[in-house]
């Protein structure tokens, strides 16, 4: 038995090959073909030129075919040697005569590379269009709702997260700056409570205050009714680090599920953004995949 080593972008590929059968371990997994079934190979470069794949047909005892693919970095020496080696056992399965697009049609086998190209851009708008979901969901919120803390910290649905609490902000706040091209932006966390919380008791809202006038920030305190938009949508909320500072600094009790309040809040321009970067996207996704295809496949 014949042994061969080649890699496969960061991996080391272990083969061995006889006159029954061919051998393949890469990483955890295991592959075994037996020679004697296979009906036609082809190996080749992958139209990205980045690596080489060996396409190996063969029949079941139940008369189905089985497509086997096995890849390496483009001229590797040990698969090249395998190639070789296979082909001296079944020459007449040997298609490498012909071209890519030939080979794998003779074998009825789709071509990997073109499938995966086509399959990017499909999976990448999906990943974007969750990341961009809660930007969506506001955005075609239209409606409107006047509720007390107290209601609303035991809601499961909501009609509608443009709200205007009945409620109080305590003073214990986590102040975070942020500063983007020598401008220093200032966002506070606030817990919001009702009126019959007592200290001790959980906070299950924390309301987000962005960057205000001092007046206007210390002017909230004074107040019992706050306009804005609760964030609860998938991953929105408070991080685990913002709960965990009013913990540790002040002593505070969380709720299991502590959801934020943006006050003063606005989401009405939210669908249109979302629109304009989605779009942007799929017209700079389209075009990347339109150029791959013709570079490669043309």
């Amino acid at each position: 038995m014949d042994n061969y080593t080649f890699a496969y972008a960061v991996l080391e590929v272990q083969a061995s090959l006889d006159q029954r059968l061919l051998k393949v371990k890469q990483g955890l997994r295991n592959y075994e073909v037996s020679v004697l079934d296979i009906e036609k190979f082809y190996f080749g470069p992958m139209p990205t030129g980045q690596f080489d794949e060996l396409v190996i047909t063969t029949r079941t005892s139940s008369g189905k075919t089985k497509v086997h693919r096995f890849n390496c970095n483009s001229g590797e020496n040990g698969m090249v040697s395998l190639v070789e080696k296979l082909a001296e056992l079944k020459p007449s399965a040997d298609l490498r005569k012909f071209s890519r697009e030939e080979a794998l049609s003779q074998m009825s086998v789709a071509d990997s590379s073109k499938i995966a190209l086509l399959a990017l851009p499909v999976v990448v708008s999906f990943v974007f269009f969750l990341f961009l979901l809660p930007m969506f969901l506001h955005g075609i919120d239209k409606g409107s709702a006047t509720i007390k803390l107290g209601d609303l910290i035991t809601l499961t649905e909501f009609e509608t997260r443009n709200l205007t609490v009945h409620g109080s902000l305590l003073t214990q706040c986590l102040e975070e700056k942020t500063t983007k091209k020598g401008r220093t932006t200032t966002k506070f966390f606030c817990p919001l409570v009702d009126e019959s919380w007592q200290s001790g008791e959980p906070v299950h809202v924390l309301a987000q205050i962005d960057d205000i006038p001092d007046e206007e920030f210390n002017a909230l305190f004074e107040r019992t009714e706050f306009k804005g938009v609760l964030r609860n949508i998938l991953w929105e909320g408070p991080s685990s680090s913002t709960k965990d500072f009013f913990v540790k600094e002040y002593g505070a009790t969380m709720a299991p599920q502590v959801l934020e309040f943006e006050v003063n809040g606005d989401t009405s321009n939210d669908l249109f953004i979302f629109v304009g970067i989605f779009v942007f996207v799929e017209l700079l996704l389209g075009g990347i995949t339109f150029f791959m295809i013709r570079k490669n496949f043309s």
